[in-house]
């Protein structure tokens, strides 16, 4: 098993840690309660824009901004270990 390994595992949680973790997990992929102010974002942002999410917290927002800038960068920022999610790369 070589360093990669070690990297996936990531910090060692509580039980009451790894259950609200799962809820956030579960709330980002199957609910997208923001998913409305799409329409009223879309007009600010440039097909090419940059935008910045502070706060990410489990990636709802940073979902919904990416596919407003087709062409543009999303960077996201969570502070919160409990929170932070894996976005896909591209």
């Amino acid at each position: 098993m070589g360093q990669g390994n070690e990297m996936m595992k990531g910090p060692k949680l509580s039980f009451r840690q790894r259950l609200t973790w799962a809820a956030h997990l579960f709330k980002a992929l199957a609910y997208q309660y923001h998913a409305e102010l799409s329409d009223q974002i879309r007009p600010l942002v440039p097909d090419n824009g940059v935008i910045i999410d502070v706060g990410a917290h489990s990636g709802q927002h940073t979902k919904i901004f990416a596919r407003l800038v087709p062409h543009g960068k999303v960077y996201a920022f969570e502070p919160g270990r409990l929170c932070t999610f894996y976005p896909e790369q591209g």
